[in-house]
């Protein structure tokens, strides 16, 4: 029997993407999650689905035996409570690469962020970029994947507000530039790296094809909605100064404030990066969404 691909975030945005791209590929598929009743679809296209927890190391053990490859597209960005951020994207993701190690897998693939940095003001891009460093420093044949904004997430955001009525959000005046990826592509560029190995031990850039405004974005949902967005603007002074004042009090709302300052435009990796373009335009996300 084939050694299958286990990946752990298969609930998410982009973990159900990179899910049916490996069931199609032909590789079999272990699709991870606490809560496995959410991942019938997956089981019903033929994989097999366990329950593991990041912060149970004993539960991983058993979840990568045998695996040919894992994959962990897992975060708490959002998340409060025992799973928050710092659980899952840190601690939850070094006990994965240390049952990964210890069950000798082959190969591991993290996904991280264009912004990761150990001086970032975000404490969720310091995460990113402190599971990194353990790779580096640890025996898996690692691959770590950064892309920048997902298309599809800020696509069905400001789509789904102009629908409601709902202002459309956007940080500072919204005409700074910013790459946007589709999910779609960036689940191709994973699932090609599996066999890939020109890409053990290295970073690589996921980029969509096109730059786009905050308002450019906002235009291209009005154009797809047929509506008129009402569009609201946020300092980034504001945005800065709130979301240090938030830090202690509220970390998922500092979290998300203190992004929308970053520019995640891809730029890192060091000199060893690898650049792998996407091919789908975010009127094509906004199509397909």
């Amino acid at each position: 029997m084939t050694s299958p691909i286990v990946l752990f975030g298969a609930s998410g945005l982009l973990g159900s993407h990179i899910a049916t791209t490996v069931i199609r590929s032909g590789r079999p598929l272990r699709a991870v999650s606490r809560s496995p009743e959410k991942l019938q679809g997956l089981r019903d296209l033929g994989a097999e689905v366990v329950r593991a927890d990041m912060l149970e190391p004993s539960s991983l053990q058993a979840a990568v035996r045998g695996a040919a490859g894992v994959i962990s597209t897992a975060n708490s960005f959002m998340s409060a409570g025992r799973h928050r951020g710092s659980a899952t994207d840190m601690a939850g993701n070094l006990n994965l690469i240390a049952a990964c190690e210890q069950q000798d897998v082959q190969r591991f693939i993290f996904v991280s962020a264009t912004a990761a940095s150990p001086d970032s003001p975000v404490d969720f891009f310091r995460w990113k970029a402190e599971v990194e460093l353990a790779l580096q420093n640890g025996s898996l044949s690692y691959t770590v994947i950064r892309p920048t904004k997902f298309a599809e997430f800020w696509g069905r955001m400001i789509a789904d507000n102009i629908r409601a009525g709902r202002p459309a959000i956007v940080f500072g005046k919204g005409n700074f530039s910013e790459n946007y990826v589709s999910v779609i592509d960036v689940a191709r560029v994973i699932d090609d790296a599996l066999a890939d190995s020109q890409t053990l031990r290295r970073v690589i850039r996921v980029r969509g094809p096109e730059n786009l405004t905050a308002l450019e974005v906002v235009r291209e949902c009005e154009l797809e909605t047929g509506g008129k967005a009402n569009v609201r603007k946020i300092p980034m002074a504001f945005l800065r100064s709130a979301g240090r004042l938030l830090r202690y009090v509220h970390p998922v709302a500092s979290r998300m404030l203190l992004a929308a300052t970053i520019d995640d435009g891809g730029g890192n990796g060091g000199t060893n990066a690898l650049d792998r373009p996407g091919a789908t335009t975010f009127r094509e996300t906004l199509k397909n969404e």
